[in-house]
């Protein structure tokens, strides 16, 4: 991967994110109702069920983006873990989490708000609408912990490449 461009491949990667939590907020009905639910929300609603997939697609275009940064923090440690991380969902967030405990390229509050994340994925239902906003929220701050030590680890290695 290029260094120069990680940075924009963090950029991206803190897009993304913050694509997420909007989508999330934006989201007129829970994930625990029905379908009868769901489609008497979208007709009410419209505008802000475009919103909201306009919101999701974006994050998933710019999450996608933002892969090589996320990559580039497994230089040494936990490379194989952090790429198999990125391949599977949900348990790919734990896995996440605990591939950048090993790389150990990332502050350590930054796991802990990555494993937050999945612990209280089943409890969606109890934690409440605000919660789960709160708790996508704490994903998009581990993922900008996650660009800020790509950019910087991106900046040391092309200030010691430019040195040489």
């Amino acid at each position: 991967m290029r260094p120069d461009l990680i940075p924009l491949s963090a950029s991206s990667l803190v897009v993304g994110a913050m694509c997420l939590v909007l989508g999330s907020a934006l989201n007129p009905s829970g994930s625990s109702e029905g379908a009868s639910a769901a489609i008497r929300a979208v007709d009410e609603q419209s505008a802000r069920w475009l919103g909201m997939a306009l919101m999701y697609f974006g994050a998933a275009v710019a999450l996608t983006l933002g892969l090589p940064a996320l990559l580039s923090v497994f230089v040494d440690r936990g490379r194989r873990l952090g790429a198999l991380a990125v391949v599977v969902f949900y348990v790919g967030v734990l896995l996440l989490a605990l591939a950048l405990f090993v790389a150990r390229r990332t502050p350590m509050w930054s796991t802990g708000l990555r494993s937050c994340f999945v612990a209280l994925l089943p409890l969606n239902e109890v934690i409440g609408r605000v919660g789960a906003v709160l708790q996508v929220m704490a994903l998009a701050v581990a993922f900008t912990a996650i660009a800020i030590a790509a950019v910087n680890h991106s900046q040391q290695t092309t200030g010691q490449l430019s040195r040489t």
